[in-house]
């Protein structure tokens, strides 16, 4: 079976929609084509998702997309994957342990934590990220080499404006973090989606570089 390798990209329009909470919705644009680079092959494995959600005082408009963003990513999960939710402004703490979807009785605890705080923490919440993968004892363990098939990459997909306020503010540097993060989590897809008007691009897109793995 040949694979395809999908590029996801991320903008903000306004005056598109009325329906989540204001007069502009986040955008995916997502391109298919033939790989570019050798893939990380899913197979059989439950896929594993990390929500980051910045929850800071600048994201304080966003607050009721990005609870719609974390009702649509668990809707479109099969039973059988994970998912996790980080939520962070000035420090990071963990709404949502790592749980297979099946196991997860009621999203709405998890949703009541996503409000507006103080600060914006991006080192904080790669921290947490990080923790709550090594605390997943259900880890898949990589397949014997003949196998064909590698270990199937945890999805981080970073929720934010971009802008950090607190901890490490600097782009290069929080850069170095994530990929740190990953190599120490191998193999991990870091994903972005930049919130609000004016949501640092190149923030968002350098992260979104740091990954360990290609999806």
């Amino acid at each position: 079976d040949s694979l395809l390798e999908v590029q996801m990209d991320a903008c903000y329009v306004a005056h598109a929609f009325e329906g989540l909470g204001g007069n502009a919705i986040p955008l995916m644009c997502i391109g298919v084509q033939p790989p570019q680079r050798s893939l990380v092959p899913i197979g059989p494995f439950p896929r594993r998702v990390v929500l980051l959600c910045d929850v800071s005082y600048s994201m304080r408009k966003q607050i009721k997309v990005l609870r719609a963003t974390v009702m649509q990513v668990h809707k479109e999960l099969a039973v059988d994957d994970f998912l996790g939710v980080v939520v962070f402004s000035s420090r990071a703490t963990v709404a949502l342990p790592l749980t297979q979807k099946k196991s997860i009785a009621d999203l709405e605890p998890c949703l009541r934590r996503i409000n507006s705080s103080d600060g914006t923490n991006i080192e904080a919440a790669l921290h947490a990220a990080r923790g709550l993968i090594e605390a997943d004892r259900s880890k898949v363990e990589a397949a014997p080499a003949d196998a064909g098939v590698g270990v199937p990459p945890t999805v981080w997909l970073l929720l934010s404006d971009g802008e950090p306020t607190c901890g490490e503010t600097h782009q290069d540097k929080l850069v170095e973090l994530a990929h740190t993060a990953a190599q120490k989590c191998h193999p991990v897809v870091i994903h972005s989606l930049g919130f609000g008007h004016h949501h640092d691009v190149s923030m968002m897109c350098a992260l979104a570089s740091a990954g360990s793995a290609a999806l």
